[in-house]
This record gives structure tokens, sequence and C-alpha cells, in this order.
């Protein structure tokens, strides 16, 4: 039986990957740094945001740090981050030098709470990073109103999609600036990379000051980058067989394919990371990922539609808001529910050849140690109580209706059979 995986770079396709093939032959490889498919890409993400100022990075928790730079936040200062969320986000401001303050979530849609971001914010706030959770527009009309009575930066964290709207207007394009991400799982792919959208002008000089400093990637990371992306459709295609596991595995450990997250980044200490402009060959993969955004973000909401209209109603299940609404739809990265039995639940798919996401884990993901992030347990209870209870669905685009509706029949045969058990 064909075994599918979530994390494993869902959105790429088999024109991805030829395209990163046939960059790979050697009469290509003047092609790796420099080109035209940065400017296109970049002007198709200012012609979808409709902004004049989008820059692109190696990724986007690179382009996070910048922004923090020429917001001259450093010490002494605090940023206020919700807690549920990516250990780069709060390791990125702790790169400042600034204090990273957790904010708790709103347990309906896993954004920051406004009534705990109101009780965080103090005379040394100067920036508030508001995060997107898998699509979701969190609160960012009322927190750029907060913003003007308190005098903080917004930032917002958009790595989890694009296309969505709130209250009339772009995510990506209410805060100060915002960033993108372009990451292996995440809803464009181009192996590796972000961008950074900044909306205020005053922002515009020390930001654009700074990237003139950043060098390019360096071919060996390319290449790297570009074997995963020609290889993994075909990995994730065949991965039910033990063999291309193992060299799948094997891959990471060799350091052919590159790891999500630097050594760095993995002990608590960014700051340490360089940071890198996003090469031609890897824009050139997300300039055509771009082209079929809006093909994705319907199949989004396809998918969500199935999974909220079969799941609706069912005990034990939490479900996120509905993304088909008429009058401004959003785009999940992957349709999130939250059972106490989560642990079980993805047990029991994976033993029918289904991996199903644990986004996120624990409070801050991966968990490479609280202490080190400044959090301190018991400080956001909520999204303590989330981080573990997740179970994730795809949507995305190499997982079909029929899937989709499948595995909600499956999900609910799952909760029938449990309740059946415990009745007799």
């Amino acid at each position: 039986m064909k075994l599918f995986s979530i994390s494993l770079a869902p959105q790429v396709r088999r024109e991805d990957a030829m395209r990163a093939l046939a960059l790979l032959a050697p009469w290509n490889w003047g092609k790796w740094r420099y080109g035209e498919h940065i400017g296109k890409a970049t002007r198709k993400i200012e012609e979808e945001l409709g902004s004049d100022h989008v820059y692109l990075f190696d990724k986007a928790r690179s382009g996070l740090r910048m922004i923090l730079e020429s917001m001259d936040i450093g010490p002494r200062d605090e940023v206020i981050v919700q807690a549920f969320n990516c250990i780069v986000v709060p390791e990125a401001v702790m790169a400042t030098g600034a204090k990273v303050v957790y904010a708790d979530i709103d347990p309906e849609t896993l954004n920051i709470s406004l009534e705990s971001l109101k009780k965080k914010i103090s005379s040394r706030t100067r920036a508030v990073i508001v995060q997107h959770t898998f699509g979701v527009p969190a609160p960012v009309r009322e927190i750029m109103s907060l913003s003007k009575s308190h005098g903080f930066w917004v930032i917002e964290d958009s790595a989890h999609g694009m296309g969505g709207s709130y209250s009339g207007k772009k995510l990506g394009t209410w805060g100060h600036a915002a960033i993108f991400s372009f990451g292996r799982d995440k809803a464009l792919f181009c192996a590796s990379g972000g961008s950074v959208v900044i909306n205020d002008s005053a922002l515009v000089e020390p930001f654009e000051g700074r990237i003139v400093k950043i060098p390019p990637m360096s071919r060996i990371n390319i290449g790297r980058y570009l074997l995963y992306s020609a290889f993994i459709f075909w990995i994730r295609e065949y991965y039910h067989w033990k063999g291309v596991r193992f060299l799948f595995f094997l891959a990471h450990k060799l350091r052919i394919f590159p790891s999500v997250y630097s050594w760095e980044e993995k002990n608590g200490m960014m700051g340490s990371a360089p940071k890198y402009s996003l090469p031609n060959a890897l824009a050139f993969i997300l300039f055509y990922q771009l082209e079929s955004l809006k093909e994705s973000n319907a199949h989004r909401v396809e998918l969500s539609t199935i999974y909220r209209r079969e799941l609706f109603g069912l005990a034990l299940l939490r479900l996120p808001p509905d993304a088909s609404r008429d009058q401004e739809p959003f785009y999940l990265l992957r349709y999130n529910i939250i059972t106490q039995k989560a642990g079980d639940l993805r047990s029991y798919f994976r033993k029918k050849s289904l991996i199903l996401g644990d986004w996120y884990g624990h409070v801050l993901f991966p968990n490479i140690g609280d202490v080190r992030l400044g959090y301190r347990a018991g400080e956001c209870p909520r999204a303590e109580a989330a981080a573990g209870s997740c179970v994730n669905l795809p949507t995305c685009l190499s997982f079909s209706k029929k899937e989709a509706e499948k595995l909600a029949e499956d999900i609910k045969q799952y909760f029938y059979d449990r309740d059946s058990r415990n009745r007799r």
C-alpha cells in the first residue's frame, strides 16, 4: 500500500522535480546563484500582495532577523510572540539581545489571544510578532490599533500560507512588515526560502541598507537543495518501500540533503547562524509554484470543506474555523483537529500507511528545552493544552478529494469504534 506523509514536501510536484533535475546539469550551473527568476518571483509576490517592497531570502527566519535589526531592536527591549510556535521565532528575537515575552493563544483559532497580549504589553515592548497559525487569520487589525496606542512595531508571521485576507486586506499587508516561508512543508515550495514584505516606508531604507551585506548561498548548499527538490517527489511516491526510506535516512545522515534546522538553531543559538539571499535556482522553482497558487489555495478550501462537513459535530473533536466562508476565505496549510486522543489517532492512521502531522507537538516546537528560549512552564496554559493534542490533516495538492473523503470517514469510524468499546 502506498504510504503518504504530510511532512514529505507535500506541495512538490513532478514538474518541480524535473526543473530541479534540469538545473543539476553542469551546463546550468552558471544559473544557480544569479538570474532572471529572482526578479520574476519577487514581482509575482508583489502582484499577489499589492506591495512594492518584497525581498527574498534563503529562509523566512533570516528575513525575520533582518526586520528586527532594521527596527533597531536590541538589549533591554521586549518582543511579544505567541506560545504554540516554532522555535525559530523566539530564537530570531533572542539573536538581537531582546527579551522574548510569551502571550497565550485563543483556543479556537490557535492564534495570539488579544486578552493575553494586552496583559503582556509594557513600556519596553518594541514589537509584536503575529502568527497566522495554519493560515487562520489572527486579529491583526485590532493589534495594529494597539500598536498605535502603545507605539510598538507589528510583524506578521505569514509562514503558513499566502493569499488569505482579513477585514478586506491580504494577510501580510497589515503589519509594518511580514514574513512568508517557502520551506519543504509549507504552502509554497522551493526547498528552502522565504520572503519579507515591508509595508512601512520608515523601514525601507534601514532594511535595504542591510540587504547589500547579505552574501549569496554557497554553490554546495544550492546543489544540496536542488538534489532534495529533484528526488523528494519520487521518494514520497515510493516511501512505502523500506529501501527508499533507508536511502532517505542515509541522505540526511550523510548531509546530502540539508536539515530543516541548523546546529545553531537546535541549540538555541540562531544569532551565530548565517543569513543568505535566495539563489536564482530556488527562485526558479518558487516562481512556478507561485503560478499555481490560486489552484493550490482552491484545493485547500475544497479539502477543508470536506473535513468540516464530515467531522462537524463529532464528539471529542475541535475543528478549526470554517475556511470556506463566502466573504473572505482563507487557506489552511493543514486542517488541524484538536483531540485528547491525538497520539492514538496518529498511531491508528500510521498503521494504515498515512502519517498525519503533529504540529505543534510542544508549546515551542521542536522541543529543545523551554528554558533555553525563556519560556516558563505554566506561563501559557492554553498553548500548553493545545500542544500535543493536534492532528494535522492534509490539504495539499498531492492529497486528492477522494482521499480526503476516505480519511474523514475513517476518522469517524475510529471514534465510533472507540465509543462502542467504551459502552461495553
